[in-house]
């Protein structure tokens, strides 16, 4: 029978910058002759689902000046500007999450020694880009399983005209960067670039990517705190006139996900996303008899917070016994006598 539900749902709120978890304390059996308890004496197929929204752990960053982009947001971490060079470890920010580190940030969903189920940042620069994230398992001492990356930032503007949009139809994702540039090899020269950095994705007049951006000077050129000049990956299809994105938004910070992965006996592991199968591979390394390790076990790091504290809101989060994702993408309706450990946040 279809389930009906009304009015606001709760969650348990990670902020960023936080250091926060649950700890799901292991116990030694009383005697050699007891079996473990609870999922560690689990040695079966098993799936793990959360609910989430996850918050952005790149932040705005910034090139220029001392400020540190959005200092009064639980959803997005402050990100110091590349302009200050000095004493930055004196930043909450930085002694958090150094901007240089957080392009592979680690968003623990549950840590066991021997299971690891997270988000993993997949950019490499946070100049007008939020994180965005792919879902990893990591069984055993194996390579991790990967999907590609599903969780993204926006940046399509509608309905709006500006002559500096690169249009399609009435909506715009590009925005002119330089209409007299000039090209030498893979090298531009422009009047500015105050919104490019190392990575930064290039397109012509017709919406066709050059490349990234490999290279920047170190010391601007023209005096205003900007280099001129910049090396692209490749620069067929060059166009005088150079494109960027619009500004990206982390609109999935308003958005709930259902994630999950399920771990078979023969060791394969499927990852889903909204109940749909994402990617399916064998773990890089099958623990024993599908084991997990016989100590403490936490959602939302990994007990030491070394660059893995998952920042967002979690609602639900399950882990059953069985292959199959439960079957709506609001709730975790596993059954009873299939959960290991089931947690729901703000009931009344």
């Amino acid at each position: 029978m279809p389930g009906i539900y009304a009015g606001d749902t709760k969650s348990l709120v990670f902020p960023v910058m936080c250091n926060g978890y649950l700890k799901l304390e292991y116990e030694t059996p009383n005697s050699e002759f007891d079996d473990e308890f609870g999922f560690w004496g689990h040695t079966r197929a098993y799936s793990i689902e959360a609910i989430i929204s996850p918050f952005d752990c790149n932040g705005y960053g910034l090139k220029t000046g001392s400020d540190s982009g959005l200092k009064t947001s639980i959803k997005s971490i402050p990100s110091l500007s590349e302009n200050v060079t000095s004493n930055r470890n004196t930043y909450q920010s930085e002694l958090f999450s150094a901007v240089t580190a957080r392009k592979n940030h680690k968003m623990m969903l549950f840590y066991n020694a021997n299971v690891q189920f997270y988000l993993e940042n997949t950019t490499i620069h946070n100049i007008n880009q939020p994180a965005e994230y792919k879902l990893c398992v990591k069984i055993g001492s194996g390579t991790a399983t990967e999907s590609k990356t599903i969780i993204i930032s926006a940046d399509t503007i509608y309905g709006k005209y500006n002559p500096n949009y690169l249009y399609d139809g009435i909506t715009s994702s590009k925005t002119l960067l330089d209409a007299t540039t000039t090209i030498s090899g893979t090298t531009v020269t422009c009047d500015s670039t105050e919104n490019i950095t190392v990575g930064t994705e290039i397109f012509n007049s017709n919406g066709v990517s050059l490349g990234t951006v490999q290279t920047i000077p170190n010391t601007p050129v023209n005096g205003d705190g900007f280099a001129t000049t910049f090396t692209l990956s490749s620069a067929t299809n060059y166009t005088q006139a150079l494109y960027v994105s619009q500004p990206k938004e982390a609109l999935y910070v308003e958005t709930m996900y259902k994630v999950g992965f399920s771990y078979s006996n023969s060791g394969e592991v499927d990852l889903y996303l909204n109940g749909k199968k994402l990617t399916k591979a064998v773990a890089g390394t099958k623990t024993t008899n599908n084991t997990f390790a016989t100590s403490n076990s936490f959602i939302g790091q990994d007990g030491t917070n070394l660059n893995t504290q998952f920042m967002g809101e979690l609602y639900e989060i399950c882990m059953y016994n069985g292959l199959d994702p439960t079957d709506y993408s609001t709730t975790i309706n596993a059954g009873l006598n299939d959960m290991l450990f089931y947690y729901r946040f703000g009931d009344e």
